[in-house]
């Protein structure tokens, strides 16, 4: 993907439906389509109950910079329209699925036709959830839990990643920056990398996906470390931590992150092999069910 490419999306992709549901506020993302089934849990049978493949977006209010999420089967047929607030939480499991709850404590899941797509979603969902903060900080939502021991400062690294830059005067959605082309190797905690990196990959471990978002400051850089991010922009990245290297003589505390890490109601973070077209499998279906419980 080239520089200032969009995530995952397109203009044409958005139907006659999308355009129709709302004039503000306005998409920052939407999930191509087809491509999202939307499964409700239900508490008496504690099962989850397929009701359908459904539109999937992101919507910003740029006035007051806030965002909700809209599920919908057609114009009359909306199923969620959530504010995102701070208190929002969105899980990421199996590779394939996302969960929350919504205002009224109603479950729900949602099954993507493959894991790009499932990220792409995840990582709108996490910049509205940095947004609704409204603190210049660090918020970390895990994509996968990884292996091993959590880093902490003193251990070394290796790390792929990709950046995505939101700058509220200039686009009305995030767009690529930059990527890694190899792996980035650095210390942890020693100023070898804009504190964007240092401090979002502390307390992963190996193999862990994570993504990153933060405000300007946790991007400065006077001695020019990589990556060069965009002047005065939200930023995002997506973290692949590949290698690590243990520093024995590295403290055994460390200090806490910035935000709470969301925790997934699972360690199973495996990628689903068989067709999602047999979503209706038993299989399947408990594994979504997990995600309710």
């Amino acid at each position: 993907m080239k520089s200032g490419q969009r995530l995952q999306h397109a203009d044409d992709q958005r139907d006659e439906i999308h355009l129709m549901l709302l004039q503000k506020p306005k998409f920052f993302y939407a999930s191509p389509s087809p491509g999202v089934t939307i499964y409700k849990y239900d508490a008496q049978t504690q099962q989850m109950t397929t009701l359908g493949t459904v539109g999937a977006a992101v919507l910003i209010d740029k006035s007051s910079f806030s965002f909700f999420l809209l599920f919908y089967m057609s114009k009359q047929n909306v199923l969620v329209n959530l504010k995102v607030t701070p208190t929002f939480s969105y899980t990421v499991q199996e590779g394939m699925y996302g969960s929350f709850l919504d205002d009224k404590q109603q479950r729900w899941s949602i099954g993507f036709t493959s894991t790009v797509l499932c990220d792409a979603f995840a990582i709108n969902v996490a910049f509205a959830i940095y947004a609704a903060t409204k603190k210049d900080d660090l918020f970390i939502q895990e994509l996968q839990q990884g292996k091993g021991e959590s880093m902490r400062e003193g251990d070394k690294v290796a790390t792929k990643w990709v950046g995505y830059s939101y700058n509220p005067q200039k686009s009305n959605e995030l767009e690529q920056f930059d990527a890694s082309t190899s792996l980035q190797q650095y210390l942890l905690g020693g100023n070898n990398v804009i504190d964007a990196l240092d401090k979002g990959t502390i307390g992963m471990k190996r193999t862990g996906r994570r993504i990153v978002v933060c405000g300007p400051r946790f991007c400065e850089s006077q001695d020019k470390l990589p990556p060069l991010v965009p002047r005065d922009s939200h930023i995002v990245f997506v973290i692949d931590l590949e290698k690590t290297k243990r520093n024995p003589q590295a403290p055994q505390s460390r200090a806490q992150q910035p935000v709470d890490v969301p925790s997934s109601p699972s360690n199973d973070q495996r990628h689903i092999s068989s067709s999602y077209k047999e979503t209706n499998s038993s299989s399947v279906m408990q594994r979504i069910e997990r995600l309710a419980t």
